[in-house]
């Protein structure tokens, strides 16, 4: 239903039933607060309270979904150093490809060359490349930043290439 209200554009009635879904089902806690990002509208503030309470009533015994979950919220609240800190978290336990890229570009906007170069170092790996081969528009675009970076910064990341290798990936 939800859906349906959000292509109607009935911005008032979609709320209601996402943050009804948020608030009822924990692990749905952070609908509400992507739905505000996404379409402009609603109540941020109280969508990110909700997720805010959800995400510490979690504690430090968090699974790599609820990492992801984390690490994004951190984005949404514009606090890049702390979703930094959960997505390197993230990757050292589990290295999945999704999870680097993310806590490469987080370490590349907040200037942390050295944490951004060690966290490039997997993806440079065989055997990292084997076994995450269901990820190869992740690794390119991984390589292609890393080749950027590589020249001291002086490097050029064409975004057109990024974006066609987005385009091309399976949905």
């Amino acid at each position: 239903a939800q859906d349906c209200y959000e292509g109607l554009k009935d911005w008032k009635t979609s709320e209601r039933y996402v943050r009804n879904i948020s608030q009822r089902y924990r692990g749905n806690a952070m609908e509400w607060v992507w739905w505000c990002h996404r379409t402009g509208h609603g109540n941020v503030r109280a969508a990110e309270q909700l997720a805010h309470k959800h995400l510490t009533a979690s504690g430090t015994a968090l699974g790599s979904s609820q990492l992801l979950e984390t690490g994004v919220f951190h984005i949404l609240t514009n606090e890049p150093a702390k979703a930094l800190e959960v997505f390197r978290a993230a990757f050292s336990r589990k290295k999945d490809p999704y999870l680097g890229l993310h806590a490469i570009l987080l370490a590349e906007q907040l200037g942390k060359s050295k944490i951004r170069d060690k966290l490039f170092r997997p993806f440079a790996v065989k055997r990292f490349r084997t076994r995450y081969w269901a990820y190869p528009e992740l690794i390119e675009i991984a390589d292609m930043f890393r080749e950027s970076v590589a020249q001291g910064g002086q490097g050029t990341l064409d975004l057109s290439d990024v974006e066609r290798i987005i385009d091309s990936a399976p949905t």
